[in-house]
C-alpha cells in the first residue's frame, strides 16, 4: 500500500462525505481532506456530518444523517450539496 500513487479520477461526479470532526485535524484541515488533488471542484460534492468522527460515524445517531445523505445522492445522482446533513 506505501507503493500505491493515486491518479486523478477522468469520470462523472464524485460525492464526498465526511465526518469533519476529526480528531487531530483541526482547523488547519482542508475542508476537501485533501480529494481536489484527484477531483476537480466543479466535479465533487461534498457532505459534512459536522459532529460525527472517523470512529462515530456508523453508530447512532450519526448513521442516520449518513443514510440520508447515500440516500439523497443515490435517487438524485450527484445532487446539489447542501451544507451539514
Amino acid at each position: 500500500m506505501t507503493m500505491y500513487v493515486p491518479k486523478p479520477y477522468p469520470g462523472g461526479p464524485v460525492s464526498l462525505i465526511s465526518a469533519d470532526h476529526a480528531f487531530g485535524k483541526g482547523a488547519e484541515s482542508p475542508a476537501d481532506h485533501g480529494w481536489n488533488a484527484l477531483v476537480t471542484v466543479d466535479r465533487m460534492h461534498h457532505y459534512a456530518i459536522t459532529t460525527a468522527n472517523h470512529y462515530t460515524i456508523l453508530n447512532e445517531p450519526y448513521v442516520t444523517d449518513l443514510v440520508k445523505i447515500l440516500q439523497r445522492v443515490l435517487h438524485d445522482g450527484a445532487a446539489t450539496p447542501t451544507a451539514g446533513a
